[in-house]
């Protein structure tokens, strides 16, 4: 059935020139920028390019033209439809207009607040020693559990439990683990296109329940300091807030009072936020023995010019997102990969995917 679905899906006819421009089909061929047709997923035509222009095609000159029209979908069932993650054109920008006031640089900063984590990590590392005094340890769960803390402490005012391995009082999943099945399930729907919700296991659904129930309880509580608050009306900072701390939520809550809006623009904001920032302490961790001696040396990370340079350059060589794609929200082009020599636009139908990948972009020598 969804072989047959895939065959009969209706495409659009590829146009031979855009704009007045001429302009051809991608082929699939050698060549040094596009790597050819991804291949057709479940009736959806894809393509996956490493050329930096047709990614700052995709990402600022044309923005307007690519989307997450099939990702968007896939996320909905954890992520709702009113957060950032599941918004395209006007709406996403109003989203972004929206949460972007609340990440105050002076509490992003504030890295005392992260002391009580690293500290309880630190102490679950030194926990058993082996004889000679090594032993092996998951750094990353550890990292899961540290960022899965902080995160929510700066989100909601107080940490879900996570490195304390805390459950749900029904004695089900706890939150770190109903959200790791989210994003397991949400990342196997991704592939499957409009056909997303042939996968729903009873599983995921129950973690749903769970991040739900749990977020929506801290916006409930959010909005009723909110609602007495004498100081709501005031540009809500760490001196403002009721519980002497910047909390994230709070300061949303000042901008809309819409629980649903709130519920869906965390859970945009963690989704986005906690694997891709546990995954980059790695570096540090496993290097040389004298990075890890110059790191331990300074008390002030701001003044860490070699850490601070050697993170860098593992974003660079070891992005968290290795590959990411948009779709084409109507008929347009990209300006590179057509014609004899590849300089000539190809076309992108409307509701085809345009994949890159950032990982091997930052290893190209002449960019």
């Amino acid at each position: 059935m969804v072989l047959l679905w895939t065959l009969l899906k209706k495409q659009e006819p590829i146009p031979t020139s855009f704009n007045g421009r001429p302009c051809e089909p991608l082929k699939l061929r050698k060549d040094p920028y596009i790597l050819g047709i991804h291949g057709i997923r479940f009736g959806v035509r894809s393509i996956m390019t490493r050329d930096h222009r047709n990614i700052q095609a995709m990402l600022a000159t044309q923005f307007n033209d690519f989307g997450l029209a099939h990702e968007r979908r896939a996320h909905q069932a954890i992520l709702g439809t009113r957060g950032i993650f599941t918004k395209d054109g006007p709406e996403w920008k109003e989203s972004r207009a929206l949460l972007r006031p609340s990440f105050d640089r002076a509490s992003v900063a504030d890295l005392s607040a992260l002391e009580t984590f690293v500290t309880r990590m630190i102490a679950k590392i030194n926990a058993s020693p082996g004889s000679d005094g090594y032993h092996e340890v998951d750094l990353q769960a550890l990292l899961l559990e540290l960022i899965m803390d902080a995160s929510t402490d700066f989100l909601f005012g107080s940490p879900i439990g996570a490195q304390e391995g805390r459950v749900s009082a029904e004695g089900q999943m706890s939150f770190s683990e109903s959200f790791d099945v989210s994003q397991d399930v949400v990342s196997i729907r991704f592939t499957l296109n409009d056909l997303y919700w042939l996968v729903n296991p009873k599983r995921f659904r129950i973690a749903i329940t769970v991040v739900h129930k749990l977020v929506g309880h801290y916006v409930t509580r959010a909005l009723q300091k909110h609602n007495s608050n004498s100081s709501a009306d005031k540009p809500y900072t760490k001196d403002t807030s009721t519980s002497g701390k910047y909390i994230f939520l709070e300061a949303l809550s000042q901008k809309t009072q819409n629980p649903q809006v709130l519920q869906d623009q965390i859970l945009s904001v963690m989704m986005a936020g906690r694997d891709t920032t546990a995954s980059t302490p790695h570096g540090p961790f496993t290097s040389s023995p004298a990075t890890r001696k110059y790191s331990r040396s300074c008390s002030d990370l701001r003044e860490m010019v070699y850490l601070r340079c050697f993170l860098h350059e593992e974003l660079r060589m070891y992005p968290p997102v290795g590959i990411n794609s948009r779709s084409a929200l109507r008929t347009t082009t990209l300006p590179y990969g057509g014609g004899a020599d590849g300089n000539a636009p190809i076309v992108v139908r409307k509701g085809e995917g345009a994949m890159y990948s950032v990982f091997v972009v930052h290893r190209r020598e002449d960019v």
